[in-house]
């Protein structure tokens, strides 16, 4: 990202499934993700490359996505089928959404992990700035300390 700290972008001019799946390609140690949606394959696709390359994936997610997608892309990710270890937000509406990359990168944004999404006009932000990231971490680390574990 060269020399910014804070990208802002529409998805018009850049898509964030592919912006996504090149951070997780990258990554070298550890993806943390809040997410409300997801189902796109490209994405889960990009995060079993992440686990099979030894990276630890750790996801919180909405309770209802988790409920309703049992035999999908993240029943399966719940199940550590992929190796990943997944947490389901039992409050209100888990409607957050953002991605830290080995503690050094973070990607947020109003875009779910959908196909239908991809139809929208969505904001995406990638901060790269260590005060960022670590506000961000500090933000995953409370959610995850507060998600029930998914039972596999």
């Amino acid at each position: 990202m060269a020399d910014r700290s804070v990208e802002v972008t529409l998805s018009s001019e850049r898509n964030p499934a592919d912006a996504l799946t090149e951070a997780f390609a990258g990554a070298e140690r550890s993806i943390d993700a809040v997410v409300y949606k997801c189902s796109l394959s490209t994405i889960f696709k990009a995060l079993e490359e992440a686990l099979d390359r030894g990276v630890a994936v750790r996801l919180v997610v909405d309770k209802r996505l988790i409920d309703r997608e049992t035999d999908g892309f993240v029943g399966k990710l719940a199940k550590k089928m992929f190796g990943a270890t997944v947490r389901k937000w039992i409050g209100d509406k888990l409607h957050a959404k953002f991605v830290i990359i080995d503690d050094r990168q973070v990607l947020s944004g109003s875009y779910n992990w959908t196909k239908s999404a991809e139809k929208n006009t969505e904001l995406l932000l990638r901060f790269d700035d260590p005060t960022s990231v670590e506000r961000f971490t500090i933000l995953f680390e409370g959610l995850w300390k507060d998600a029930d574990n998914v039972v596999n």
